[in-house]
């Protein structure tokens, strides 16, 4: 049995708490391999079709690419520190905020993260019981579906990076030619532009800054954990232009080509998509990939959130634990509170985001010692960055929708997690230039 642990223990070396060594570090297109299959996922694509029943596209495609955008820039940041560093936010974020302030930053992150596994996970289950069995309501298919799609699609996590990265390279073409194949069979079947169905102008259910808002909440997360990923690469320009590129380009086209599903006019969900297009089969095969690659790089990053603080605990238990929460999450069914928990990691991540590319870009010498094991003890809390995360946090809840989470007290970006994203910066900066000062004198 030890020896068996043994094996597991060396095959599944992930580097959870120390730089990556030079010979681990990949090229910088498989970083993008990585991101595109990540944003290739179900909730993204029902996203889409979704709004496609109530949004105009003048309004929706502007969002996404104002949205994409900024989610770019902020990915690109947290992107060159993981690259320059090695290390992963948890390794990280401790000396940007303290302790104790990052470790429930932290379990946030790996809590948030095992939702959106579940999430995507009691979609997919939904999805496949529609496309394959009809409008059939059965606790038990239902259960099985969920247990046994959630045990494989936590394999690769189990592993380590080195299987996110394989499961990506084989996924990629493979998804890209599946999500698009429903639009083109559509105009080989002989339709026209003009035969797309778009709702009316003045019936539009967003406004713009409310759609772009969504885009940026419903990803903040990526804000923190993009050096999970990017650390493995081999230059800090290659990740920035791999994240960048994957996240903008990348995401606004998959966006805009699941509206096109939306206005194609035939259904109002994705397994109804499939189900007007014959797919079957292959319909499956893009709902179980379009799951898997997304769901074992949302368990991968939980599990180093959770290393972080379970120091003692290797890192591969810490993943199967996350998929079983997973799992659980996904009988007891949280599409339905989906809106809430996308304005829930907006309300806590860009600030924390915010603090940590701050504190890098202020102070590089002193990631620099981290990485070389000569940095100063990590402090139990950092005054000055609670205090901007909190502001930050209040800024958000103020702008954030009544409906969703927030207050909707002000008005400022129309971006609430911006705002705060925003607000943390200004005010951290400020306060470290203040403490700068006072020590001097």
């Amino acid at each position: 049995m030890k020896n068996f642990i043994g094996r597991i223990n060396q095959l599944t070396v992930d580097y959870s708490h120390e730089p990556i060594p030079e010979n681990e570090k990949r090229h910088s297109w498989r970083l993008f391999g990585i991101w595109i299959v990540t944003t290739i996922n179900l909730a993204y694509l029902s996203f889409g079709i979704a709004l496609s029943q109530s949004v105009a596209p003048e309004i929706m495609i502007p969002a996404a690419l104002v949205g994409n955008f900024i989610l770019a820039g902020s990915f690109c940041l947290s992107a060159w520190i993981g690259s320059k560093t090695g290390l992963p936010i948890g390794a990280l974020l401790p000396h940007s905020m303290g302790k104790y302030p990052a470790y429930a930053v932290l379990c946030m992150v790996g809590l948030s993260l095992a939702g959106w596994f579940g999430f995507q996970l009691e979609l997919f289950t939904k999805a496949t019981v529609q496309v394959v069995f009809g409008a059939v309501d059965n606790p038990a298919l239902n259960f099985a579906i969920t247990v046994l799609g959630g045990l494989l699609m936590m394999t690769s996590a189990v592993i380590g990076f080195k299987a996110v990265d394989r499961l990506s390279q084989i996924g990629m073409p493979v998804l890209f030619i599946l999500m698009l194949w429903p639009v083109i069979q559509f105009f080989m079947d002989g339709h026209q532009f003009s035969d797309l169905t778009f709702p009316a102008g003045d019936k539009n259910s967003l406004t713009f800054g409310a759609a772009a808002s969504l885009f940026v909440a419903g990803s903040a997360l990526g804000m923190l954990t993009a050096p999970d990923v990017s650390r493995y690469t081999r230059s800090p320009a290659g990740a920035v232009v791999a994240t960048g590129s994957a996240v903008f380009i990348g995401g606004s086209a998959i966006f805009i080509c699941a509206l096109l599903l939306g206005y194609l006019g035939l259904a109002s969900d994705l397994a109804g998509v499939l189900i007007a297009f014959h797919m079957g089969f292959l319909g499956l095969i893009l709902l179980f990939l379009a799951t898997w690659t997304t769901s074992d790089t949302n368990i991968y990053m939980s599990s180093l959130a959770f290393a972080a603080i379970f120091k003692s605990v290797r890192k591969w238990k810490i993943a199967l634990m996350i998929g079983f929460l997973g799992i659980c999450v996904a009988q007891f069914g949280i599409v339905a509170r989906f809106l809430e928990y996308v304005g829930l990691m907006g309300l806590f991540f860009p600030p924390a985001a915010a603090i940590f590319v701050i504190d890098y870009f202020t102070n590089p010498s002193k990631y620099s010692r981290i990485v070389y094991g000569a940095g100063a003890p990590v402090p139990n809390i950092r005054v000055e960055a609670l205090i901007a995360f909190l502001f930050g946090m209040g800024v958000n809840y103020s702008t954030e929708s009544a409906d969703t989470i927030g207050a909707g007290l002000i008005s400022l970006t129309t971006i609430p997690a911006v705002d705060g994203f925003l607000a943390s910066a200004c005010l951290y900066s400020v306060l470290i230039f203040l403490r700068t000062k006072l020590f001097r004198n």
